[in-house]
């Protein structure tokens, strides 16, 4: 096994799905707080809590795709002929 294929199938098998997993936790944390916001209207705490987690989901959305996608821009500068195209931002 090449150091290529090593990093192709730890991209591919590790790092991707790990990706996946924390842009899902982070959606579900954006959801948890849009409930919280709606369900507690009249309760400016609880309206503030909502607040936070709803920008907190955002943020770390926003991070794993970055992750992702940065990832995907350093397969492709060291790995001729792969382009950006494919795995999980497609």
């Amino acid at each position: 096994m090449t150091i290529d294929n090593f990093l192709r199938q730890l991209a591919d098998k590790i790092i991707n799905p790990l990706i996946a997993i924390f842009v899902g936790i982070a959606l579900l944390y954006f959801i948890w707080g849009v409930i919280e916001f709606l369900a507690q209207a009249g309760n400016e705490e609880a309206k503030t809590t909502g607040k936070k987690h709803m920008i907190w989901g955002i943020i770390g959305m926003a991070i794993m795709l970055g992750v992702g996608g940065i990832i995907k821009i350093l397969q492709s500068f060291f790995e001729p002929g792969v382009g950006i195209g494919g795995g999980f931002l497609t």
